[in-house]
C-alpha cells in the first residue's frame, strides 16, 4: 500500500530477503491451526528482529488490524 491509503512511511523492508521472510512469518501465522492470539506477541517479537526499521512504520502495524491482509499476500 501506498500513500494514497493514509501510509507515509512506505519502508516495508529493509532488503527483499527481510520482507520476504516478514510476509511469510506472518501469512504462515495467519494460515496455521495455532491461535492467532496465543501467537501475535511472538510473530511482533520475529517480525522486530528480522527488520526493526520496517515493522516500526505504519504499514507493518496496519497488517495486524487488516485481517484480509493474508487474502492478498
Amino acid at each position: 500500500q501506498d500513500g494514497w491509503w493514509g501510509i507515509e512511511d512506505e519502508l516495508a523492508g529493509s532488503s527483499l530477503a527481510q520482507f520476504v521472510a516478514m510476509v511469510r512469518l506472518y501469512f504462515w501465522w495467519r494460515a496455521s491451526w495455532w491461535s492467532i492470539e496465543d501467537t501475535e506477541s511472538d510473530l511482533r517479537h520475529w517480525l522486530n528482529l528480522i527488520d526493526p526499521q520496517a515493522y516500526d512504520t505504519q504499514g507493518w502495524q496496519r497488517v495486524f488490524e487488516d485481517y484480509n491482509f493474508d487474502d492478498r499476500v
